[in-house]
C-alpha cells in the first residue's frame, strides 16, 4: 500500500493554530492503532523542539510531530526517508 491510498493522511500537513490545537491532535494520534512511534533519525531542528515521529503501519510512511515552542506553533508533516 502506498501512501496516496493510505488512511494515515488524517490531518494536513502544516503548522497548528496552537496549543489547543495540538493537544487535541496529539491525544488523537497518541489512540490511534494506525500509527507507532519509531525513532526520530534526522531532526527538524537542532535548537530543543520536542519532537516525535510516527510509522503508519499499514504504508509504511513516517510522519513528523514537533510540539509548539512559541513563536513556532508546532508541525505535523510526512518525513521523507532517504534509502
Amino acid at each position: 500500500m502506498n501512501h496516496t491510498t493510505c488512511k494515515c493522511d488524517i490531518r494536513s500537513e502544516g503548522r497548528f493554530s496552537g496549543w489547543s490545537d495540538y493537544d487535541e491532535f496529539a491525544e488523537q494520534l497518541e489512540k490511534n492503532p494506525l500509527f507507532v512511534l519509531t525513532p526520530v533519525s534526522k531532526p527538524h531542528s537542532n535548537v530543543g523542539l520536542v519532537e516525535r515521529w510516527y510509522q503508519c503501519v499499514a504504508c509504511q510512511s513516517v510522519w513528523r510531530l514537533l510540539e509548539p515552542d512559541p513563536p513556532f506553533n508546532g508541525l505535523w508533516e510526512r518525513v521523507e526517508i532517504e534509502a
